[in-house]
């Protein structure tokens, strides 16, 4: 086993760093896709819009939605602004989804639209399943 050594003397001070940069500018600096960062924003704020109104949302909304606002957002970018990144056509991937509930932890969004569907289906059928119901067992 080895043995450690006691330090001798007064502990050397940390050197500081020269140039400080704000918490604003360090996040400016590591995007490139200013539209990207402007779709993500938006649909954070349709997001909370709808779950205040209790309408319910799904994952395959978002990725329907998302591509349109990067049009949109794009072509309000300064050429000279534009990123080799915002030239690209966006695609709201899955993994783009994924990646965008857990930076704005969003955790009630379904990943699919089809239970939804499978729901609306149901409450669609119900009313009549429910008369024939109270019909036969009165």
């Amino acid at each position: 086993m080895p043995k450690h050594k006691p330090t001798s003397g007064p502990i050397p001070p940390v050197k500081k760093q020269h140039s400080v940069m704000t918490l604003e500018e360090k996040v400016t600096s590591q995007v490139s896709d200013i539209p990207l960062v402007k779709v993500e924003k938006a649909l954070n704020i349709w997001v909370e819009d709808m779950n205040q109104k209790h309408v319910p949302i799904d994952g395959n909304m978002l990725r329907e939605k998302a591509p349109s606002l990067y049009d949109q957002f794009k072509s309000e970018v300064p050429e000279a602004k534009a990123s080799t990144s915002s030239k690209k056509s966006f695609k709201a991937s899955a993994g783009w989804l994924n990646s965008f509930r857990k930076h704005f932890n969003l955790k009630n969004i379904r990943f699919t639209g089809e239970s939804a569907t499978v729901e609306e289906a149901a409450a669609r059928v119900f009313p009549e399943e429910f008369r024939k119901l109270i019909k036969e067992n009165g």
